[in-house]
């Protein structure tokens, strides 16, 4: 690898886990694209710091005109492509703004390799860093920020629809729960398939951020919160509740009464962002059914488990 930049270890675990067979040739080329961006964008690095998510890493910077910022390099696939048109549309209206990127530095269409300079936020203070209402009310603002921008003009090549997504769920989430040995009762399956045989074939012109968590909104000084990392949709923004409610858990199962602790998150969610209740729990059911299966496919892990996911999934019945 490339002796200019050294890649966080548990990043490099991260990708290995991720790409298997691939990750080696692949993570032996990044430091060099990396460096090939730097040089064409002429920014200078800000320290030695590498910062990382689950599929890139994250550079300070200072542009050539001293402006701070920082540069993301890393992993593309089907979600994280819709990274750049989402913040285009959205053009730092609630969520971080892009200054340049560049997605075809590798453009295989599964592990491709992109580049995003963006506006730099402060990465020490998320909504982890702050109250569980507190939390939630400004990521309740910023979801309907985000889904009250207009899109019809706007180039939506590569964002996926909830319309496809719901429609692909009806066939696969039977076929998941059935080869998985039916790792959650058969009532919560009818329950998923139903909302997305009846609500997903909607239209949708709501451009959200399906991955809207504590830890997905930073703080930054034109804005005094903004939201980073999208996974973008045309969707319901009903849809966009789960990721929210099942981050921090242990904040929730530590309380005195959980149902009630995840169930004040999930209120103050659909008040600030003026969404439906009943809506917003049959989505909320879909897609802890779908986190749920991952997690009995592949492993439980900080993002999910089976448990929590079952827990919310029940907890959302009366509503649904």
């Amino acid at each position: 690898m490339n002796d200019s930049i050294i890649l966080p270890a548990d990043y490099i675990d991260g990708v290995r886990q991720n790409m298997e067979d691939a990750a080696d040739a692949w993570l032996a080329a990044l430091p060099g694209h990396i460096d090939d961006v730097l040089a064409r964008w002429n920014l200078t690095r800000d320290g030695d710091q590498v910062l990382h998510g689950f599929a890139a890493v994250v550079l300070p910077v200072h542009t050539a005109d001293g402006q701070e910022a920082v540069l993301k390099v890393g992993y593309q696939d089907a979600y994280t492509r819709t990274e750049v048109p989402a913040l285009r549309i959205w053009d730092g209206r609630g969520a971080v703004r892009l200054l340049e990127s560049d997605l075809s530095l590798d453009p295989a269409e599964e592990g491709g390799v992109g580049a995003l300079l963006l506006e730099r936020l402060d990465p020490d203070m998320s909504l982890h860093r702050i109250g569980d209402d507190e939390g939630a009310e400004i990521t309740g603002r910023i979801l309907a920020k985000l889904a009250a921008q207009p899109t019809a003009a706007e180039d939506l090549t590569g964002v996926l629809n909830l319309q496809d997504i719901a429609a692909r769920w009806v066939e696969e989430l039977p076929e998941s729960w059935h080869k998985l040995g039916a790792p959650c009762e058969r009532r919560l399956l009818d329950i998923a398939v139903e909302v997305c045989r009846t609500l997903g074939p909607g239209t949708y012109e709501s451009l959200v951020h399906i991955d809207l968590h504590q830890a997905n909104v930073l703080a930054g000084t034109r804005e005094p919160w903004l939201a980073i990392d999208p996974q973008a949709m045309l969707a319901d923004p009903a849809y966009c509740l789960d990721p929210f409610l099942r981050n921090r858990w242990k904040t929730v199962a530590e309380a005195a009464d959980p149902h009630k602790a995840l169930m004040r998150r999930f209120d103050i969610l659909t008040e600030t962002a003026d969404i439906d209740r009943q809506r917003a729990a049959a989505w909320t059911v879909a897609r802890a059914v779908e986190d749920l299966l991952c997690a009995a496919e592949y492993g439980d892990n900080e993002g999910g488990s089976v448990a929590v996911a079952t827990a919310i999934a029940t907890w959302m019945l009366p509503l649904g």
